[in-house]
């Protein structure tokens, strides 16, 4: 395989992994910004339509919508509403996971410096990129 196959398949390979998480038509995930005004999709499966139409007929979730965040709202109801919070933490959940192997990254770069060399960073790395405060 000559180095411009090589290259034009790895940009393809790039383009596509851009149209998976930055989506042309972003107007179809507006269910998730907002699940108490938005319409079932077409392509939504008969119980995800039931589900997104309970949800946004019950006045608790909503006071709950507005003080969580998407990713906190869609994780809690999980339990009742399986398959419409699976759908939206699919879509939710990918630029988590790329932050925090972004955070990790610079972590590493951080106490791989030629300032601070290490060989083994597991204790370092876990304190770096922890959401937890000290006490």
């Amino acid at each position: 395989m000559s180095s411009l196959n090589i290259i034009s398949d790895h940009l393809m390979t790039l383009k596509n992994h851009f149209e998976k998480y930055f989506p042309e038509d972003i107007v179809q995930y507006n269910w998730i910004k907002d699940p108490f005004s938005e319409n079932p999709l077409p392509n939504f499966t008969t119980t995800e339509e039931e589900q997104l139409i309970d949800i946004s007929s019950d006045s608790s979730l909503r006071m709950k919508f507005s003080s969580f965040s998407l990713l906190g709202f869609w994780s809690s109801i999980k339990d009742e509403y399986s398959e419409i919070s699976n759908k939206a933490l699919h879509v939710l959940l990918p630029f988590t996971t790329s932050y925090l192997c972004e955070a990790g990254f610079s972590a590493v770069a951080v106490l791989k410096s030629k300032y601070r060399s290490k060989l083994n960073i597991e204790k370092e790395m876990r304190v770096a990129v922890t959401t937890l405060l000290p006490t």
